[in-house]
């Protein structure tokens, strides 16, 4: 996990180009917020609300427990790619499952976010991946995924090989895509109630944030970071009291 062990030097490298990366846009506003239109409706929980997301894991507020293992029915199929302006989305085709106990979710979409928007002990990995869930009602639930500087990684290339380059465009995959290939071995998580990091920023959504980080290339975050104007995250938000349990 990030700042528990000693890195390469490579890698140490690799992270410093990426903060210097970062720092230059720090003064901008945030991407989240830019692409957005700025009205009340939109954004009213976004300032408001008390449940929102994302936020700081810290040792002191996580609470053990012996919460049962998320189960994933991910299969291969068709795979396209979406500009959305803030980030590149992937909706996907139906029949992809998420099983908490026994609640069915239905994989929905994936997105990317550069620098992550969770944090762990106030530190931030280069990438944080969302793999969005909804069940019959409509409730929604998140897994988050962390990739941190190292190696090349072939799961993120359907994202970044041959893009759509503008707002709006669309490119296809020219694989069949399986979304597990984007799972750490062990999905060990931290689970809390949280909210959307985009507007409307609706509450009520399961977090599911996965504590293995993947490795990702800095030339691969690099790429990310240019086609959707990075950084792209949401600020970490107040925990107002919330309970963070962890397995």
């Amino acid at each position: 996990m990030l700042g528990f062990g000693l890195r390469s030097l490579s890698i140490w490298l690799a992270s410093v180009l990426w903060l210097t990366v970062a720092a230059s846009r720090a003064s901008a506003e945030p991407e989240w917020l830019v692409d957005t239109e700025p009205t009340p409706e939109r954004f009213s929980l976004c300032e408001q609300g008390q449940a929102q997301s994302p936020i700081d894991f810290q040792k002191s507020t996580v609470i053990k427990s012996d919460a049962a293992d998320l189960r994933f029915d991910y299969h291969s199929g068709e795979a396209k790619v979406v500009h959305r302006g803030h980030t590149l989305e992937m909706p996907m085709p139906t029949g992809n499952l998420l099983w908490l106990g026994n609640s069915r979710y239905t994989l929905v979409s994936i997105d990317l976010h550069s620098p992550s928007e969770h944090r762990f002990n106030s530190e931030s990995y280069p990438l944080e991946v969302h793999l969005v869930h909804k069940n019959a009602t409509g409730e929604v639930a998140v897994v988050a995924l962390f990739f941190d500087f190292g190696l090349h990684q072939a799961a993120l290339e359907p994202f970044l090989q041959a893009p759509p380059l503008a707002e709006g465009e669309v490119a296809h995959w020219h694989k069949p895509f399986n979304p597990k290939r984007l799972l750490p071995p062990n999905p060990v998580h931290y689970r809390y109630l949280g909210s959307l990091t985009v507007p409307p920023c609706v509450e009520e959504v399961k977090w599911f944030v996965l504590r293995m980080p993947r490795s990702v290339s800095s030339e691969q975050i690099e790429r990310f970071q240019a086609l959707v104007n990075a950084p792209n995250n949401r600020p970490t938000q107040p925990l107002n009291g919330r309970t963070i349990l962890s397995q």
